[in-house]
């Protein structure tokens, strides 16, 4: 009976007195619910700690990638259109375009700094967005090169740090950043050069901008007489900023796919009809017509990576709208650019 079961179970067990069965089995039932859930909560302990040893070592793992794909140390880029060298030292980075597109004369050439380099707002003739992002305590180096020499002062040996602001109207306001600029003429060519060091810049970072500034090599100019097929510089500000690379096995028909592409924009509008248009595609280095501009312009490197789109339109009386020339090169990125309109 419940009853009788309820009285004659003791509410607490006497330490004094032997264990009754029910105490045993009590007991034995309860040691082995015990060591159940030991077991138990070892097993997810050890399981729990080998997740975490692992996550611990594949994030190890990645970090070391990470540090092994970094540079060591100073790489040196050429550029064989605008004809210089120079080492771009670990955590500076190079502008891939101009950023001073406006400017035709002097052409800005190089670009180089710690910072974002984003294309000037507001002056023509200077990045002073770059040269801002230099501070506090970074660095931004910029080349430009003048058309014809000039009669700069040669190159100084070594080129200088800047130590004050002399930036101009152009130099940010209120930026903890130092410019320097200056005027040389290297090789029989003339530059502008200009500095901008933080101003809580490190002796590391100085001594990363003045491994740029000696680094920079820039190849000769040969007089005008002795040009011909040589290249010139700088080169007009249409020429492809980049050093454009091998145009591939597939580039007729790359070309011919970009030309007709752009047929619309460049060629649509206006008096030209392009109805029942011809289109081929040949390398600037054929013998057709136009080919030798690519040369003239901008020099031998770009003419023999340059290919030339060239469209013919039946039904446009005028004879100089009658065609057009499009003059396309392949971009590190391998995209390809229409780097000249002729027509």
């Amino acid at each position: 009976m419940p009853e009788l079961r309820t009285l004659t179970r003791p509410l607490v067990e006497d330490p004094l007195l032997p264990p009754t069965p029910v105490a045993v089995l009590r007991r034995r039932v309860a040691w082995r619910r015990f060591r159940r859930r030991a077991a138990t909560t070892s097993i997810a302990l050890v399981v729990a700690a080998a997740f975490v040893v692992a996550g611990l070592a594949n994030r190890h793992a990645r970090r070391r990638q990470r540090v092994v794909t970094e540079p060591t140390a100073p790489e040196t880029y050429r550029d064989s259109v605008h004809g210089f060298s120079v080492l771009v030292p670990p955590g500076w980075h190079r502008a891939t375009e101009s950023l001073t597109p406006q400017l035709a004369d002097p052409v800005t050439i190089l670009s180089l700094g710690t910072g974002p380099l984003r294309v000037a707002t507001d002056c023509a003739h200077l990045a002073e967005v770059a040269v801002a992002a230099a501070a506090p305590a970074g660095a931004f180096v910029s080349v430009e090169e003048r058309s014809r020499a000039s009669a700069a002062e040669p190159r100084p040996r070594p080129l200088p740090l800047p130590t004050t602001s002399a930036g101009g109207e152009c130099a940010p306001r209120g930026a903890e950043v130092r410019v320097e600029l200056l005027s040389f003429s290297d090789s029989g060519r003339t530059f502008h050069l200009l500095v901008a060091i933080g101003s809580r810049a490190d002796p590391a970072m100085r001594h990363q901008a003045r491994q740029v500034l000696e680094s920079l090599t820039f190849d000769r100019q040969e007089p005008p007489a002795a040009l011909g097929g040589a290249a010139r510089y700088p080169p007009p500000a249409s020429c492809p900023y980049e050093p454009p690379v091998d145009p591939g096995p597939n580039a007729r028909q790359e070309v011919l796919a970009v030309a007709r592409a752009q047929l619309p924009e460049r060629y649509g509008q206006g008096s030209i009809d392009t109805t029942g248009y011809t289109l081929t595609a040949s390398p600037a280095t054929a013998d057709v017509a136009y080919a030798a501009v690519a040369r003239s312009y901008c020099g031998p490197y770009v003419a023999q990576r340059t290919w030339l789109a060239l469209f013919t339109f039946p039904r446009t009386r005028s004879a100089s709208l009658g065609g057009g020339q499009l003059f396309m090169a392949k971009r590190p990125d391998g995209r390809w650019q229409v780097w000249l309109q002729y027509h």
